[in-house]
C-alpha cells in the first residue's frame, strides 16, 4: 500500500538534481512510493508498473531472494521489467536476485539514481545495457552468480562508487568494459570470474580503499592500479597463478588494513618498494616463485595480527625484511624448505620491545635452518 509521500522528502529528491523532462518537454512530476518494494511474480511487476511510480524511497525487490544461511527461498516467472519504465530513482538497494527466466533489465533505462544495484543469480541475464541512464550509486555494486553475464556496458556514466564494488561468480565475463570512467571506489572484490583476463578498462581509477582478487586465474596484470598511492583498507590477492609481477602497485605508500599474498605466480615484490607504512598483518604464504621479499625494505612495522611468512617453496632471501623492528602479536615463518638465512632480522630480534611483546607468539620452523631468539643473540642467525 502507497503511504502519504512527505514534503521533506520530495524537497530532498528535488534539490538532489532528480530533474526530468519527458519527451513532450513538459516537466518532470515525481509520483514516489514510499517504503520498500517487493515483486515476486510478473504479475506483481505488471501490477505495480501500471500505477506509474517513478521515485521509490525504500528498496525496490525483484526476485525472491535468500532465507537463512544463504539458500534461496524460491525462484520466479519474472521475465519482463519493462513495465517499471517510470522509476527514475530509488533511494534504498535494488535487488534482482533468483530470476531464471529474465534475459534483460530493459525497463530500467530511465533510471537514473540507486542506493546499491544488487544483481545475483539471474541464470540467463547476458548483460545490463539497459542501465545506460544510470548516473549515480550512492553505496553498493554487486555482481554475482549471473552465470550468462558477459559484458558490463550499460555503467558508462558512473564515476564513484562509494561502498563495494563486487564482482563474482560470473563465469562469462571477460573484461570491465562499461567502467572506463569509473574513478573512485570504496572495495574492489573479484572472485571466481574464471574467464576475466582483464581489468584494464578501470583506466581512469584514482581512489581505492581496499583491493582484493581471489580465484582469477587469467589476470595477469595490475597495471591499471598505477595511479593508487595508498589502500586504507588493505591489500589482498590470492590464487593468482598467472600473476608474476606487481607493476601497477609501485605508487602504494601506505596500507591501512592486512596485506595478504597467497598462492599467486608472483616471482618478486620489488614492486612494493614504495610502502611504507603496513599499519596491519603482513601473510605471504604459497608462492611457489617467490624468491626474495625484497620490496618491502621500507616496512619497520607491522601490527594487527603480526607477520606470516610460509610455504613459500623458492624463497631464499628474507632481506626485505632488514629494517623490521617490530612486530605485534605472531610471528611465523614456516615450511620455507630454501631459506637459511635469517640475519636480516637481527634488529627485530634485539628489540626488546619485540620480546616482551603482550602475548609473544614467535614460530620459525619446517625451514632450512630455524634460529631460535636466543640464537639470535649469539649471532647465529644462519648455518
Amino acid at each position: 500500500m502507497q503511504r502519504p509521500f512527505s514534503t521533506s522528502m520530495l524537497w530532498i529528491l528535488l534539490v538532489s538534481g532528480i530533474s526530468f523532462v519527458a519527451c513532450n518537454k513538459s516537466a518532470f512530476t515525481p509520483n514516489p512510493f514510499e517504503g520498500d518494494v517487493f515483486l515476486r511474480s510478473q504479475a506483481e511487476v505488471d501490477e505495480f508498473g501500471e500505477k506509474g511510480y517513478n521515485v521509490i524511497t525504500g528498496n525496490l525487490h525483484i526476485g525472491k531472494g535468500f532465507g537463512p544461511y544463504g539458500a534461496p527461498v524460491g525462484i520466479t516467472d519474472i521475465v519482463s521489467l519493462l513495465p517499471l519504465r517510470e522509476i527514475i530513482s530509488v533511494s534504498g538497494n535494488i535487488e534482482i536476485v533468483n530470476n531464471p527466466e529474465l534475459a534483460s533489465l530493459a525497463g530500467l533505462s530511465t533510471l537514473n539514481t540507486a542506493g546499491s544495484i544488487i544483481l545475483q543469480y539471474n541464470a540467463i541475464l547476458e548483460n545490463i545495457q539497459a542501465l545506460s541512464g544510470l548516473e549515480s550509486i550512492e553505496n553498493h555494486l554487486i555482481l554475482q552468480g549471473n552465470s550468462q553475464l558477459a559484458s558490463l556496458r550499460g555503467l558508462e556514466r558512473i564515476t564513484k562508487i562509494p561502498g563495494d564494488l563486487t564482482i563474482e561468480f560470473n563465469p562469462k565475463l571477460e573484461n570491465f568494459a562499461g567502467l572506463e570512467n569509473l574513478e573512485s571506489i570504496g572495495s574492489l572484490q573479484l572472485r571466481d570470474n574464471e574467464s576475466l583476463g582483464s581489468i584494464d578498462h578501470l583506466e581512469s581509477l584514482v581512489k581505492l580503499e581496499h583491493l582484493g582478487i581471489t580465484y582469477s586465474p587469467l589476470i595477469n596484470s595490475l597495471a591499471v592500479f598505477k595511479n593508487i598511492t595508498s589502500l586504507p583498507r588493505g591489500l589482498g590477492l590470492e590464487e593468482l597463478s598467472a600473476l608474476t609481477s606487481l607493476e601497477g602497485l609501485h605508487n602504494v605508500e601506505s596500507i591501512g588494513g592486512f596485506l595478504g599474498i597467497w598462492r599467486t605466480g608472483l616471482t618478486s615484490l620489488e614492486e612494493l618498494s614504495s610502502l611504507q607504512t603496513l599499519d596491519r598483518t603482513l601473510k605471504i604464504i604459497g608462492n611457489d616463485h617467490l624468491t626474495s621479499l625484497d620490496g618491502l625494505e621500507n616496512i619497520s612495522s607491522i601490527g594487527g595480527y603480526g607477520l606470516e611468512i610460509s610455504d613459500n617453496e623458492a624463497l631464499v632471501s628474507i632481506e626485505g625484511l632488514s629494517n623490521l623492528h617490530f612486530v605485534s602479536f605472531k610471528f611465523t615463518i614456516t615450511n620455507n624448505e630454501l631459506l637459511a638465512d635469517f640475519c636480516p632480522l637481527n634488529k627485530l630480534f634485539t628489540n626488546t620491545d619485540f620480546l616482551n611483546r603482550e602475548n609473544e607468539r614467535t614460530n620459525i620452523r619446517g625451514n632450512s635452518y630455524n634460529p631460535s631468539e636466543e640464537d639470535f643473540l649469539y649471532d647465529q642467525c644462519k648455518p
